[in-house]
C-alpha cells in the first residue's frame, strides 16, 4: 500500500471518529489526549465474534483515473483494504467455521458492525462491513504465551453508522 493511501485510510478513520482538525498532528494528539485506549467490539447477528484486542486495515481507496487528451483527474474505481481482527483465544469455532468454509466451496457473505470502545465500553464510532468475507485465519502466541486468533476479512462496502 503507498503512503498516500495509508495516510488517507489513517485521515478517513480519524474523520469518522470526529478526530480531525486543521493538522493531522492535532488530531493524533487530541486522540491519545481524549481516547487513550480503544477497544473493538464486533458485532454480528449469526457469529460468535465478540470483542477483539485489536484491528488494522479500516480503510477505502479511490482510484484517480487521468481523462484522456485533458488534464484532468476523476475518481475511479472505490476498494476497501482488507480488515485484519485480533482477539485471545476462546475457544468459540464460529470465526474458524466461517473461514474454512471457503475450502469446500461453501462460503458466505456476512455483514456486520464493527465499534470502537473506550475503556468504559461506550461506543466512539462505528461502521457497517457489507458482503464481507475472510481471506485468512491463524491462530498464533504472542510474546507471552497467550493465544491469539486473528481473522482477515475483505469487504464489499464499508459503512459509518450515522
Amino acid at each position: 500500500m503507498s503512503t498516500r493511501s495509508t495516510l488517507f485510510s489513517i485521515l478517513l478513520a480519524l474523520a469518522a471518529a470526529g478526530f480531525l482538525s486543521t493538522s493531522a498532528d492535532a488530531a493524533k494528539e487530541k486522540f491519545v489526549r481524549d481516547k487513550p485506549h480503544v477497544n473493538v467490539g464486533v458485532i454480528s447477528s449469526d457469529l460468535d465474534m465478540g470483542g477483539f484486542i485489536a484491528m488494522s486495515g479500516l480503510g477505502v481507496e479511490i482510484e484517480v483515473v487521468e481523462v484522456p487528451g485533458s488534464p484532468r483527474k476523476i475518481p475511479g474505481r472505490t476498494t476497501y483494504s482488507d480488515i485484519t481482527l485480533k482477539r485471545g483465544y476462546t475457544g468459540a469455532t464460529d470465526v474458524h467455521d466461517w473461514a474454512t468454509e471457503g475450502l469446500r466451496g461453501e462460503i458466505q457473505l456476512r455483514a456486520f458492525s464493527v465499534q470502537l470502545l473506550t475503556p468504559s465500553a461506550e461506543p466512539v464510532s462505528e461502521f457497517h462491513l457489507v458482503e464481507c468475507f475472510p481471506t485468512r485465519w491463524d491462530l498464533s502466541t504472542d510474546d507471552k504465551g497467550h493465544a491469539i486468533e486473528t481473522i482477515v476479512v475483505k469487504c464489499g462496502r464499508v459503512e459509518l453508522a450515522r
